[in-house]
C-alpha cells in the first residue's frame, strides 16, 4: 500500500480521536501520523510530521482551533485542513474559511462526506 494521505487528528476528546482513527485506518492510502489534544500540540506536531491533511476541532484547551489554524496553514501551506466540530457558528465558519480551512463540518456528518472532504485532491484555499 502506498500512503497518499498523511493525517493529523486534533481533538481534545480521546474517544473522538479513536473513532476518527478507526474510520480513517479503514481507508487504503491513509496513514494517521499523529494525534494532538490541543492547537498548540498540533502546531508543533505539524512542523515535525508534515501531514498532508489535518482534522481540527475548534473548542479545545490551551489553544483553540481558530487560533491554531493560521499556525497550521503557515507550517503546512499545501495541506488540506478540515474543521470538524460539535457546533460551528456562522462567524466561526467564516473565520475558519478565511484563515485557510478547506471545509467546515459538524461532528456527526456522514462518514462518506467526511472522507470525501478530507481526502479531496482539491488544492487548499489561497
Amino acid at each position: 500500500m502506498t500512503t497518499q494521505h498523511r493525517v493529523l487528528l486534533v481533538d481534545d476528546a480521546a474517544q473522538v480521536r479513536s473513532a476518527l482513527r478507526s474510520l480513517l485506518e479503514s481507508v487504503e492510502g491513509v496513514e494517521i501520523v499523529g494525534e494532538a489534544t490541543n492547537g498548540r500540540e498540533a502546531a508543533l506536531m505539524a512542523v515535525r510530521l508534515q501531514p498532508t491533511a489535518v482534522l481540527l476541532d475548534l473548542k479545545m484547551p490551551v489553544l483553540e482551533g481558530l487560533w491554531a489554524l493560521p499556525l497550521l496553514r503557515a507550517a503546512l501551506p499545501t495541506a488540506r485542513i478540515v474543521i470538524l466540530s460539535s457546533y460551528v457558528s456562522t462567524s466561526a465558519r467564516r473565520q475558519a474559511l478565511e484563515s485557510g480551512a478547506a471545509a467546515v463540518l459538524e461532528k456527526g456528518v456522514d462518514p462518506e462526506v467526511l472522507l470525501a472532504t478530507l481526502l479531496s485532491q482539491d488544492p487548499p484555499p489561497a
